[in-house]
């Protein structure tokens, strides 16, 4: 009788989040416990979040009765677990160094107590638990652990466009000032960028970054036009005289008359210095 009360509890709880648009999802723990499906049955709209096949005295119900039952598996093995804190082999189960090792041991598609069968599954899960609250939440060893499970499962995370989406804003606006032939590679890596497949994964992630390079190389070897080389040159050459130009005075040392520090001033102006620093005071005490 419990288990039935169970049962129709777990199916209230998932009408209620599927009337509002969302869809319900449980661990694996208590759906079908021992693979007894006498009590009744539960909502097949459940997504069943497969993390355990049950340890000795713990037996839960095969992922393979779980899918023939009409539920939808997402793979969450505890294999890659963290649990905060737990940073390294010896500080307890659920490591960070078990969990690299699980995701590098273990693919996405390995799904817990399968018992042979090809179990479908519609994605995969990497889990940090913060079993212990008082343990001190460390970014860039999760950052790892979210890393590592990427790279190892690359094909089926999605490549990252943001980069080109930068590249592509760095393309000058004006073509006029290029030349036609220069430009046109420009356009043509342009173009290659813009027709790469959305749809390509982190295993593909090459592709992008080298379309990222070709328009980079293209926008560094655009040639002015002779008009616009020479405004080039004369903003250059403003940029030049527009920089500092100093000559500094050691007036602590040596006494200079106001007559002489004129001079020295009115020389450095016909020269075309921008700044003149007189250091005054002894060796003690400087001021600039």
């Amino acid at each position: 009788k419990g288990y039935e009360k169970f049962i129709s509890y777990a199916n209230d709880l998932a009408h209620i989040v599927k009337s509002h648009g969302l869809k319900p999802m449980a661990f694996n723990d208590g759906i079908y416990y021992n693979s007894d499906t006498s009590f009744g049955s539960f909502d097949k709209d459940i997504i069943v979040s497969m993390w355990t096949g049950g340890w000795g005295g713990y037996d839960v119900a095969s992922s393979k009765l779980l899918a023939e039952k009409g539920h939808q598996i997402l793979n969450t093995n505890d294999a890659w677990y963290y649990v905060l804190g737990r940073n390294a082999d010896g500080q307890g189960w659920y490591n960070l160094d078990q969990g690299l090792n699980g995701i590098k041991n273990t693919p996405i598609t390995s799904v817990p107590k399968t018992e042979g069968a090809d179990v479908p599954i519609i994605g995969g899960m990497v889990a940090a638990w913060a079993d212990t609250p008082s343990a001190r939440y460390s970014p860039s060893r999760l950052f790892k652990l979210m890393r590592h499970f990427a790279n190892a499962n690359a094909e089926y995370f999605a490549a990252n466009y943001q980069p080109a989406e930068k590249a592509l804003e760095t393309i000058p606006k004006d073509s006029n000032r290029y030349t036609a032939e220069s430009f046109a590679a420009v356009k043509e890596a342009e173009k290659a960028i813009r027709s790469l497949d959305s749809n390509l994964s982190r295993a593909q992630q090459d592709t992008i970054n080298q379309a990222i390079v070709n328009l980079q190389e293209a926008i560094k070897n655009l040639v002015f036009t002779p008009e616009a080389q020479k405004e080039e040159d004369a903003k250059r050459e403003l940029e030049k005289l527009n920089k500092n130009k100093v000559i500094s005075i050691d007036a602590g040392r040596k006494y200079f008359s106001l007559d002489q520090l004129k001079r020295i001033v009115d020389k450095a102006s016909e020269l075309g210095y921008s700044d003149a620093h007189l250091l005054l005071g002894n060796d003690g005490l400087r001021f600039l």
